[in-house]
């Protein structure tokens, strides 16, 4: 097919190349130990070839990009530079240069491996499948800075020092430590920056000390556990999607596109998820979906279906070790307030609430709250 005689074919095609001849050894030297086989004539045959695959240089193919020898990848024409430049990335995390160790693991960086076991614990939480965290250096950052990117929009950003580590205490006040006097850029609690060598003395004394990689790792739990909808989109979910059809491949399709179009679909996934809701039991989920679709179309009516439906996932998790939750109840006079406003609206006779009675409300839901949280309690209204 090369066009060249066949002897010249053969010798570039057999012995041009340092694969093939290398292969043809290991043959020869597996037909040496299958018993009845003539075992000296293949050694010699297959040991002459083995020296010769070793003296012969590798060809250009055979050698990985960016090794020495390896062919250069062709340069991006402006064209094709400026549609590589189109797509923006879901999530994306820019750090200045002194937090590039923490992201290296050729230099000891953690935080590829925190980023990927927070995708199978948000997997497991949320039943959402968080998409990969594009990494990269920006100069025009602070040296210890960094910051999250949504779509090319800034999400979130923080601050931290170069080879200190945070002290955090449950304390109201800052740590009681030597350092610098500095605020947590994830929960904004007190906290300090500490030398490394005080990191067993501060331990020792109760607060919780962590690395750079650590606090950037925890910020990004925290911002997805908030924008959680914001994350799950069309192509998001056809992928759940396609994951469960292997093992229930009816319920998909009775659901979507008979009752149900994709869109309705994911905004009551993203009802769910903007309240907290995980989605993992997606049988449950879609079950709810096809049994009430038929009576209503309204997302918001079928959320809440959906949120009845997933009634044992919520209470187990609030419910305390001996079963019980424990929940704050609205006094019977505040619950006539809001019927009386709910009725009023459906009637379109106004419905807004006194000003001094929310804010009464507020004050009293907010030490509530307090004596929960001091108790150790789950909040639930």
């Amino acid at each position: 097919a090369t066009g060249e005689q066949l002897g010249s074919a053969l010798k570039t095609q057999m012995f041009g190349s340092r694969r093939p001849v290398a292969l043809t050894a290991g043959v020869l030297a597996l037909f040496a130990l299958i018993p009845g086989m003539p075992a000296i004539p293949f050694l010699l045959i297959g040991g002459a070839l083995g020296a010769y695959a070793w003296r012969l240089k590798p060809k250009a193919e055979e050698v990985a990009p960016g090794q020495e020898g390896g062919e250069a990848k062709p340069a991006l024409t402006p064209a094709e530079e400026v549609e590589a430049a189109l797509p923006l990335d879901l999530l994306a995390l820019e750090v200045g240069y002194e937090l590039i160790s923490a992201v290296e693991s050729t230099q000891g960086g953690t935080l590829l491996e925190r980023i990927g076991a927070l995708r199978r614990q948000f997997a497991q939480d949320l039943g959402i499948i968080i998409p990969p965290v594009r990494i990269r250096d920006n100069l025009q950052l602070e040296p210890a800075a960094y910051r999250f990117m949504m779509l090319g929009t800034e999400l979130a950003k923080g601050s931290l020092r170069g080879s200190k580590l945070l002290a955090m205490s449950d304390s109201s006040g800052p740590p009681d430590l030597d350092g610098e006097a500095t605020v947590d850029p994830v929960f904004g609690t007190p906290a300090r920056w500490i030398a490394m060598r005080d990191r067993e003395i501060a331990e020792a004394l109760g607060y919780a000390v962590v690395d750079h990689a650590t606090v950037i790792a925890t910020h990004l739990g925290e911002l997805v556990k908030t924008h959680a909808d914001q994350l799950l989109g069309r192509a998001e979910l056809q992928n759940l999607l396609d994951v469960f059809t292997r093992s229930h491949p009816r319920l998909v399709d009775e659901l979507v596109p008979n009752l149900l179009s994709m869109s309705d679909v994911l905004k009551v996934m993203r009802n769910l998820l903007r309240e907290g809701v995980s989605i993992r039991d997606l049988r449950s989920v879609l079950e709810a979906l096809v049994e009430f679709a038929p009576s209503t179309k309204d997302t918001e009516q079928l959320t809440e279906v959906v949120r009845t439906r997933l009634a044992r996932q919520l209470t187990s998790s609030v419910k305390g070790p001996d079963g019980v939750v424990s929940a704050l109840v609205l006094d019977p006079q505040v619950e006539d307030i809001f019927r009386r406003s709910l009725r009023e609206l459906a009637n379109g006779s106004g419905g807004a609430l006194d000003p001094d009675e929310i804010r009464r409300l507020g004050l009293a839901l907010e030490g509530a709250t307090q004596r929960q949280r001091a108790a150790g309690r789950p909040l639930v209204l």
